[in-house]
Parts: C-alpha cells; sequence; structure tokens
C-alpha cells in the first residue's frame, strides 16, 4: 500500500484540526474579553458611577437624542413618533453616560416591541428640569417581574433574547447619579413606558 497517500491524508488533517484550534482560542479570547467588559461595566454602575458633567446646549443635545433614535427605529421597521419642546437652554450633565441611558430605552423598545408598532419618545423642558421619555406597544412586562427588572443580569421571560440583563441596571445607576430617578410603567401585552427627568440647574 502506497505511503504517500496516507502521509497527504494525515497532513491534511493535521491542517485541518490546526484550523480548529485557532477557531477555539480566538473565540475562547472574545469571550473573556466580553466576560470582562461585562465585569467593568457592573463594578462602575455599582460602585464607581463617577459623571463628568459639562455644560450642554439642551437643542442640540435634545435633536441629536431625537435624530439618533429616529434612525435606529425607523431602521428596525417601527414607527417613530417624536414630541419637542425645548430652548437654547443649557444645563449640566454627563453627556456620554445619558447618551447611554438614551439609547438603552430605545434599544429596549424596539428589541421588545413587533415591527410596524409605534414607539414615541420625548424631549419635553419644563420649569426646573427637563423630562425624557420613551413609549413603546410591545410586549410589556409581568406584575411579578416589576420588581426586578433593575436587577443585574435580570431579563425575566425574554432569555432567548441577545442581552446580558444589564442594560437597565446601569442606566438606573447613572440616572441616580444624576440626582434622579429612572421610573416606568408598563402592561403585560401592551407596553411600556419608561422616563427620567435631569435638573436644569444644578
Amino acid at each position: 500500500m502506497p505511503i504517500y497517500p496516507t502521509l497527504k491524508a494525515s497532513f491534511v488533517e493535521d491542517i485541518v484540526l490546526s484550523m480548529y484550534l485557532k477557531e477555539i482560542y480566538e473565540s475562547a479570547e472574545y469571550i473573556e474579553k466580553i466576560t470582562l467588559d461585562i465585569l467593568d461595566s457592573t463594578y462602575e454602575a455599582q460602585y464607581n458611577q463617577k459623571l463628568h458633567k459639562e455644560k450642554v446646549n439642551l437643542k442640540d443635545f435634545g435633536n441629536y437624542l431625537i435624530d439618533q433614535g429616529k434612525h435606529v427605529v425607523e431602521s428596525s421597521g417601527r414607527i417613530f413618533i417624536e414630541e419637542t419642546d425645548f430652548q437654547e437652554t443649557y444645563m449640566y450633565l454627563d453627556k456620554t453616560k445619558i447618551k447611554r441611558v438614551w439609547d438603552n430605552l430605545i434599544s429596549n423598545a424596539v428589541k421588545y416591541s413587533k415591527e410596524g408598532s409605534k414607539i414615541n419618545v420625548s424631549i419635553i423642558e419644563e420649569s426646573d428640569f427637563v423630562e425624557f421619555k420613551i413609549k413603546d406597544e410591545g410586549y410589556g412586562i409581568k406584575e411579578e417581574d416589576k420588581k426586578h427588572i433593575f436587577d443585574m443580569f435580570y431579563k425575566g421571560d425574554y432569555k432567548d433574547k441577545k442581552s446580558y440583563g444589564l442594560g437597565l441596571f446601569i442606566s438606573k445607576s447613572i440616572v441616580e447619579a444624576h440626582g434622579s430617578q429612572l421610573q416606568f410603567t408598563s402592561k403585560k401585552g401592551e407596553g411600556s413606558t419608561f422616563w427620567f427627568t435631569i435638573a436644569k440647574h444644578e
């Protein structure tokens, strides 16, 4: 029996095995990176939520958030409805972290609703504060889950959704660091509304 074909087959098997091992190694590195990112985020949210406040033009920032939200909602096949009422007001907040809260609430509204449904967003300026609100027509939250939705890693009935269960936990801590509360109302099968306010004056 010729030796060459056997050696050739063995060589090919070694190459294939090497490729598989490389993919496994790279996947393990990726999983490790995600795990470290999660741990960093949760530590920051729970123990070290430092703000970097800056003077922000509400009109510019508000329009930016609306535009970003509109892009995400409409590109997902949902209907975007906006309501705004703000002026050239200046206020102090951490732009990066407030945007993170806004992005998370928009993402959740899309994730837990169906294509073709409406997502209403509003940014309304009052005398002493600005209210940020996002309302969807999605699946809603069961009564027994409501007391847990801000818990770390909690996902309720939606364990199949691509999520680590950290978004609302981190968002809540950011809003609280600004001296406010992240609030919500929800009814199973009818949708949810999340909102928070930021004081106009420190």
